[in-house]
C-alpha cells in the first residue's frame, strides 16, 4: 500500500478505484490488499524456515557470524544465486504468457505489442527480485536474533 492508503482509506490498485461505471469495487479492493499483505506474511513465514534450515545444516558456519553480528557475511552464506536466477528466469518466461494473455484478451486484433509484453516482464522480474530480498532479509534478522 502507498504511505497514505490506510489514512485516505484507498487502495494501491487504480484501476479499481476508477471503474468505468464510476463506482469503485470497494470488496476487490481491499481483498486485493489483503491478499498482498498475506503473500508478503507467507513470504516472511518462508524466510524464517529456510533460515532456520540453513543454520541447522551448518551450525559452525553461523554460530560465529552471528555472535560477531557480521549481517554481511550471513547475507552471503544464505544467499543462492543459482537458485535466484532460476526463480527470476520462470518467473520471466511465465510472465511474457501472462502479458501475451491478457493483451490478446483486451484487443479485438491478434497484434500484441512487444513493448506491452516486455514492460510486464520486466515488472514482473523486478516484483520477484523484491520478493528475494524481502525473504533474505527476513532470513538475516531471524538469524541475527537466533543466538540472542
Amino acid at each position: 500500500m502507498h504511505a497514505n492508503a490506510a489514512v485516505e482509506g484507498t487502495s494501491v490498485f487504480f484501476h479499481l478505484e476508477k471503474s468505468p461505471d464510476g463506482l469503485a469495487d470497494v470488496d476487490a479492493k481491499y481483498t486485493l490488499d489483503a491478499q498482498l499483505l498475506a503473500l508478503l506474511s507467507h513470504r516472511a513465514s518462508i524466510g524464517k524456515v529456510v533460515a532456520e534450515s540453513k543454520y541447522a545444516a551448518n551450525v559452525t558456519g553461523y554460530t560465529p557470524l552471528i555472535r560477531s553480528k557480521n549481517v554481511d557475511a550471513i547475507r552471503a552464506l544464505l544467499t543462492n544465486t543459482t537458485q535466484e536466477q532460476v526463480v527470476l528466469d520462470g518467473a520471466a518466461r511465465v510472465s511474457i504468457t501472462l502479458a501475451t494473455a491478457w493483451e490478446a484478451a483486451q484487443t479485438a486484433s491478434s497484434a500484441i505489442s512487444k513493448d506491452f509484453v516486455a514492460r510486464v516482464q520486466t515488472a514482473v522480474v523486478r516484483v520477484y527480485r523484491e520478493l528475494i530480498d524481502i525473504t533474505t532479509e527476513v532470513e538475516v534478522q531471524y538469524l541475527m536474533q537466533r543466538l540472542s
